[in-house]
C-alpha cells in the first residue's frame, strides 16, 4: 500500500525572510564579486605561480581560487532552486488558507443549525410560561412571568412571556444572584419570596437601592417597575438549577398564592426539566458561556500577546 507524500511544512518566517535577503544581495552584489574573485585568484595563481603552482604560497592561491568557485556554484544553484522551493511554499500557504476558510465555512454552517435548535428549546421554554401564566391566573397586560438558570453567580434569562410586548422585552438578560427579590429568593430557606412594594416612586427606587443591592444606573435601564414580585426556585433532583419569577403592575394579581398554584402544576415540573437539562443549550445560554469564555481568556492570555382550562397537562 503506497501513501501519499507528506506536503512540506512552511519555512519559518525567520528562515524565509534571510533566504530572500541572501537571494537579493547574491544576485545584486555576491555574484559579480564572486566572479571577479574567479578571474582574480587564477589569473594571479597561473601567473605569479606559473613555476611553482603547488608551493605553499601557490596551494593557498588555488585555495582561494576553489572557495571563489564554490560561491559562484552556491549561487548558481541557490538563484535557481529558492523560487522554486518560494512556489512550493505559496502553494502550500494557499492550501492552508482554502482550508482556514472551508473550515471557517463549516463552523459558521453548524453554529446556524445550533442556533436553530436551541432557538427551538427556548420557544417551547415560552410556550410552557404561556401555559402556566393562563393556569395562574396572571396573564395580562400588567403581568409578566420569566425563568432564569443559574449558572456560577449569575441567573441567566431563558425566556419571558407577556402578554405586553413591552413587558416582554428581556432586559438585562443576567442578573447578579445576590442582587433584588430573584436573588433574596434563591439564598432563602425555603426558595420563594413575595415582595409588594410602594407605588410612590423615590419610595421604589430607594427599596431597591437599600434593601436589594441596586444601585440607580441600574435601575435607570429597568424594562419594568412592578408592583409586585413573586419569585420561587427551580429545584430538580435536589439541585438548585434556576428562578421562576412572576412580576404585576397591579397589587392584587400575583401573590403566594400565585407560586402555589405555580408549584402544583405539571406545567412547571415540565419546566423544571427542561431548565435543569436544556437551559445551557438556548441561545441566552450558549452567549453567556461565550461571555464567560472569552472573560477566562482574557484575564489568562493577557499578560501573553453565551394550556388548556383548568390544571394544565
Amino acid at each position: 500500500m503506497t501513501g501519499t507524500k507528506p506536503p512540506r511544512q512552511p519555512l519559518p518566517r525567520w528562515l524565509d525572510n534571510t533566504l530572500r535577503v541572501t537571494i537579493y544581495w547574491g544576485r545584486q552584489a555576491l555574484r559579480p564579486l564572486a566572479a571577479a574573485g574567479v578571474g582574480l585568484t587564477s589569473g594571479v595563481w597561473a601567473a605569479a605561480y606559473a613555476d611553482a603552482l603547488w608551493s605553499p604560497p601557490g596551494l593557498w592561491w588555488f585555495v582561494a581560487l576553489c572557495a571563489c568557485i564554490t560561491v559562484v556554484a552556491l549561487l548558481e544553484i541557490f538563484s535557481k532552486g529558492i523560487p522554486a522551493l518560494e512556489a512550493e511554499v505559496l502553494e502550500q500557504k494557499g492550501r492552508a488558507e482554502d482550508a482556514e476558510r472551508d473550515a471557517i465555512r463549516r463552523v459558521a454552517a453548524a453554529q446556524a443549525e445550533a442556533r436553530q435548535h436551541t432557538k427551538a428549546v427556548e420557544l417551547a421554554v415560552k410556550a410552557l410560561l404561556k401555559q402556566l401564566s393562563k393556569y395562574c391566573n396572571a396573564q395580562s397586560h400588567s403581568e409578566r412571568v420569566s425563568v432564569y438558570f443559574y449558572q456560577r453567580d449569575k441567573f441567566v434569562m431563558i425566556a419571558r412571556y407577556s402578554m405586553s410586548p413591552e413587558l416582554e422585552v428581556p432586559g438585562r438578560g443576567t442578573y447578579p444572584v445576590q442582587q433584588g427579590v430573584i436573588g433574596a429568593a434563591w439564598n432563602s430557606t425555603h426558595g420563594t419570596l413575595v415582595q409588594v412594594y410602594s407605588p410612590n416612586e423615590r419610595l421604589w427606587d430607594e427599596k431597591h437601592i437599600d434593601d436589594f443591592g441596586f444601585d440607580n444606573a441600574t435601575i435607570e435601564v429597568l424594562t419594568m417597575r412592578p408592583r409586585v414580585v413573586a419569585a420561587m426556585r427551580i429545584e430538580e433532583d435536589g439541585k438548585s438549577v434556576g428562578m421562576l419569577v412572576f412580576e404585576s403592575a397591579e397589587r392584587s394579581r400575583i401573590g403566594q398564592h400565585t407560586l402555589d398554584k405555580a408549584a402544583d402544576s405539571r406545567v412547571f415540573e415540565a419546566l423544571s426539566d427542561v431548565v435543569s437539562v436544556c437551559a445551557p443549550s438556548t441561545p441566552s445560554g450558549v452567549a453567556h458561556r461565550v461571555v464567560r469564555a472569552q472573560e477566562l481568556n482574557d484575564r489568562t492570555w493577557h499578560d501573553s500577546a453565551t394550556v388548556t382550562s383548568g390544571r394544565p397537562s
